[in-house]
């Protein structure tokens, strides 16, 4: 399975892989690109897509999605004019560690209801 987030400027995640268990995450932004492999053990990302769909109207605060391994960090918040900020961190924890992060604008409508839509 193929998901791409896309935001504004460019700025892109792409999950690729099976997303229950191992899957690529790689994020583009303006200086570059970054990718890595993620574990996972079970949906977690469906429900976490599928509860913000569910909240495109707004919420208070962020909601959190983290990978089993923390290779994939996602944050989201709702600016309360109909966008999600969604902060993405992509990485390697264990040595060598890296990490690559950007924020991605995305609709709170459709867009949203389409990677959910995609998950599900």
């Amino acid at each position: 399975m193929v998901v791409v987030i896309a935001g504004e400027g460019g700025r892109v995640l792409t999950l690729d892989g099976d997303l229950e268990r191992t899957f690529t995450a790689e994020l583009v932004i303006e200086s570059g690109r970054a990718a890595c492999t993620v574990h996972e053990h079970g949906d977690l990302l469906s429900p976490f897509f599928a509860d913000l769909a569910e909240s495109w109207s707004g919420w208070e605060g962020e909601k959190v999605y983290r990978s089993l391994e923390a290779d994939l960090e996602l944050r989201a918040s709702h600016d309360g004019l109909g966008s999600i900020n969604l902060g993405v961190i992509i990485g390697r924890v264990a040595p060598p560690s890296w990490t690559m992060a950007a924020g991605l604008q995305i609709d709170a409508g459709e867009q949203l209801a389409s990677i959910a839509k995609a998950l599900a």
